[in-house]
């Protein structure tokens, strides 16, 4: 061996003989010129190393053989020594053959080896995913049909909820009696071709689900890795359910719209006769003021003052006309204008407006009782005068249980809280028992033999929920009923309270 140092000593520690090497060795070592004859120990300036060598030697002395290794003098060199006991013809201890190999090299990369080791075995044991290490059995035909677990890591036991003593050694099949064959063959499709597969999991005992990737290695070996993807599986799920909730919420809405646009024509079918006779008077008076400007004109003298004026009554008429068909334009078309800054006795004021011709059909006394100053409301105003339709013609269909009193209706408006504003319509009529109360917002349920769909107040009921507020009724028979709705109050107005 290259670099391999003999030397012998006598019983006293004397040199009997050395070769190139050790002489070589000692000279970069400890600085020393070798001599038969002289002793080792006066060579070694370290007391320390000198004592060292010195007990080393009297184990050989004393017929051990002892192997060690150490460094010696100044140098980083790792010595590997093997000290054994000489005998002469009588076979008594004559001296000590010592043989000493420079071992540095080899134990840097033993060393280095074993870093690596360590290094693989923490990332091994400490990796958050599972990672096994198998090899596949085959039988007689070179099948497939078991295989061995050779190596687990720590996340392997947490994740599959097996111990790594009650695996490691074992067969799949002893672990696992009932595994699928379609296992077996998939793992020995991995380790026999060298493909590798990745593929998703889910195990009933753990109730878990895990991505999983299997790769060959070596003479039939295969490894796994795995993790749970279980959290990321329930979160996906969560996502799909909460679009198509969101899809369905959607499509409810759209629906629910739709209902209020069906409502609105229906409700304005039913007022066409109140509409027409509200139309028919500012047509009328057009009428009459023309007939009446043109006589005027056709008089032989001018009266520019009375033309004027009744041109002026002629064009407030037109504008009421207008104004009416404007509003009916925007309660039957089918999209609102969506949500804006509203005064609700405005929308109120509205409303009695459009109701009037029914209002003095039917001889309702109505009375307003609308409190001032109340604090604007964010709203879809289309909608909102389709609540107060819907209430303020309920209220003016119910029948008067006393005939000689005349059917008052009364609607109010007020702030019931800083967070609420409350709008309540009341009539006189006959009332309602507790069944017909409970039901009244239902869908398609009414109160009417011949006509009505039964969406009225139940789409009232979703719009007003839709913006935050509640609609509701209180009623008792003979003594009238009263449906009130509460909205909330923009929340930069509460703020400056």
């Amino acid at each position: 061996m290259q670099g391999t140092t003999v030397f012998c000593l006598d019983t006293q520690y004397r040199y009997l003989f050395c070769n190139d090497a050790h002489r070589d060795a000692s000279r970069k070592s400890w600085g020393a010129v070798i001599h038969m004859g002289s002793s080792m120990l006066a060579i070694i300036p370290s007391l320390e190393e000198r004592k060292l060598v010195q007990a080393l030697l009297d184990e050989a002395l004393a017929g051990k053989t002892v192997v060690a290794e150490n460094r010696f003098g100044e140098t980083d060199n790792i010595w590997e020594s093997v000290c054994s006991p000489m005998f002469n013809d009588e076979g008594k201890i004559s001296g000590v053959s010592v043989t000493s190999a420079d071992v540095t090299e080899q134990r840097r990369l033993e060393d280095a080896l074993l870093e690596r080791e360590h290094k693989y075995q923490y990332l091994f044991d400490n990796m958050t995913d599972g990672f096994v290490i198998c090899k596949i059995i085959c039988n007689e035909q070179g099948v497939p049909c078991n295989y061995r677990i050779l190596e687990a890591n720590k996340a392997y036991e947490a994740l599959a909820g097996i111990a790594f003593n009650d695996i490691v050694g074992k067969t799949v099949l002893e672990v696992v009696p009932d595994m699928e064959e379609s296992w077996i063959k998939l793992y020995g499709e991995v380790a026999l071709t060298h493909e590798s597969r990745s593929f998703e999991v889910y195990n009933h005992s753990t109730r878990r689900y895990y991505e999983s990737t299997a790769f060959s290695l070596h003479n039939g070996q295969f490894a796994r890795v795995f993790k749970d993807i279980t959290n990321q599986k329930l979160s996906e799920a969560a996502l799909k359910t909460s679009e198509e909730l969101q899809r369905f919420g959607e499509h409810a809405r759209e629906r629910e719209k739709e209902m209020a646009h069906v409502d609105r024509l229906n409700t304005m079918g039913e007022m066409a006769t109140g509409l027409a006779h509200e139309l028919n008077q500012p047509l009328a008076a057009i009428t009459t003021y023309a007939g009446v400007a043109l006589r005027i004109l056709n008089a032989e003298s001018a009266q520019p003052e009375k033309l004027r004026e009744i041109i002026t009554e002629t064009r407030q008429q037109a504008l009421r006309a207008g104004e009416i068909i404007r509003h009916l334009r925007r309660l039957v078309r089918k999209q609102t204008g969506g949500h804006v800054e509203t005064d609700i006795n405005h929308l109120i004021r509205s409303v009695v407006k459009l109701l009037a011709a029914d209002l003095r059909l039917q001889a309702v006394d109505l009375r307003l009782k609308l409190s001032e100053n109340l604090p604007r409301l964010m709203l879809d105003d289309v909608q909102i005068e389709q609540v107060i339709i819907n209430l303020l013609r309920n209220a003016l269909e119910v029948t008067v249980m006393d005939v000689a009193n005349k059917r008052e209706v009364t609607i109010r408006s007020y702030l019931s809280s800083k967070r609420f504003l409350r709008v309540e319509v009341t009539d006189n009529g006959s009332g309602m028992d507790s069944e017909v109360s409970s039901r009244i917002f239902d869908a398609f349920y009414s109160t009417k033999v011949e006509q009505g769909m039964g969406l009225g107040l139940s789409i009232s009921r979703s719009i007003i929920e839709a913006h935050g507020g509640n609609l509701w009724a209180n009623s008792e028979p003979g003594q009238g009923s009263t449906l009130s709705f509460s909205l909330p109050v923009l929340k930069r107005l509460l703020a400056c309270d």
